[in-house]
C-alpha cells in the first residue's frame, strides 16, 4: 500500500506540473536615445593698425607762429607736404629770407586700444554612439528597470579617451554627453531585455577671433625762418657826388686842347 501512495503522489505532482502555465520566454525589445551638443573652436588673429597724426609749425625767428595745422597722415603723404609748403608760404610772408627744416621735434606711439571681432568661418557635425564600451553604442537593461529614450538636450559632449576622433563618424562611449535634460522614461518589463543605442551628434563651429590693436603715430615737424643779415656796403654819398661833380669838367678839358 506504501508503494501504490507513493506512486499515486507522485502522479498527482505530475499532473500539477502539466496543469501549471509555462513562463513565456524573454522578450528582447530595441530603444533609440538621440542628443546634440555644439562647441566653439577659435582661431586667434592679431592685427596691428597704424594711425598717424602729423603737425606743420612755422616760427619766426623770434619765436611767432605763423603757422600750425595739423592732418592724420604720415609725413611723406601729399597733404602733409602741401602744409609744409604753406609754412613756408607764412614765413616768407613775413620777410624770412631763408627756412630751416621741417625738422622733427617730436615724435611719440599712443595705444588707442585694441577691439574683437568674430568671424565664423564653418561648421561640422559629427555623430558618436555613447555606450558602456567602445564602439558599442548600447546599453543593456535586463528588466524589470527603467531606461531612458527620446531625445536629450546636452550641454557639452567631453571626449577624453585617446582613441576618440571627432573626425571619425561613430565613437564609442568613453567621453559622455554632460548637462543633458529632456528625454522620455521607458519601464523595461520583468521578462525584458532592452537594448538602448544612445546616438549623439556634435555640431562644431569654426570661428576667426580677430584682435586689432590700435596704435597712433604723432609727430611735430618745425620751419624756422631766418631774418636778412647785414646789407652789402655801397659808397659814401660824399664820394658819389664828387664823382658827378667832376664830369663837367673833364669835359671841358677836353674842348680846350681841341682848340689848341
Amino acid at each position: 500500500m506504501s508503494t501504490l501512495r507513493i506512486f499515486a503522489a507522485l502522479a498527482g505532482c505530475s499532473l500539477a506540473a502539466l496543469g501549471a502555465p509555462i513562463p513565456p520566454p524573454p522578450t528582447d525589445v530595441f530603444t533609440e536615445l538621440f542628443s546634440r551638443s555644439s562647441q566653439t573652436v577659435n582661431n586667434p588673429l592679431t592685427v596691428r593698425q597704424n594711425l598717424f597724426s602729423t603737425q606743420i609749425l612755422a616760427q619766426s625767428s623770434g619765436g611767432q607762429v605763423v603757422f600750425d595745422q595739423t592732418l592724420p597722415f604720415a609725413f611723406m603723404d601729399p597733404a602733409v607736404q602741401a602744409l609744409v609748403a604753406q609754412g613756408a608760404l607764412a614765413l616768407n610772408g613775413i620777410g624770412a629770407t631763408s627756412i630751416l627744416g621741417p625738422t622733427l621735434i617730436s615724435n611719440s606711439i599712443v595705444s588707442e586700444g585694441s577691439s574683437v571681432v568674430t568671424r565664423q568661418t564653418g561648421s561640422r557635425e559629427n555623430f558618436f554612439l555613447v555606450g558602456v564600451g567602445p564602439g558599442t553604442g548600447t546599453t543593456v537593461t535586463f528588466g524589470p528597470g527603467v531606461v531612458t529614450i527620446g531625445t536629450l538636450v546636452c550641454e557639452s559632449f567631453a571626449i577624453t579617451s585617446p582613441q576618440s576622433d571627432p573626425a571619425s563618424p561613430a565613437f564609442g562611449g568613453w567621453g559622455l554627453p554632460s548637462g543633458c535634460t529632456g528625454g522620455t522614461p521607458y519601464a523595461v518589463g520583468d521578462n525584458e531585455t532592452n537594448f538602448n543605442t544612445w546616438t549623439h551628434f556634435l555640431t562644431t563651429n569654426f570661428q576667426d577671433v580677430t584682435t586689432t590693436e590700435t596704435f597712433r603715430t604723432q609727430q611735430v615737424y618745425l620751419l624756422q625762418g631766418q631774418d636778412a643779415g647785414p646789407e652789402a656796403a655801397v659808397p659814401e654819398p660824399g664820394t658819389v657826388w664828387l664823382l658827378i661833380a667832376s664830369v663837367p669838367g673833364l669835359a671841358a678839358l677836353r674842348r680846350r686842347r681841341r682848340t689848341n
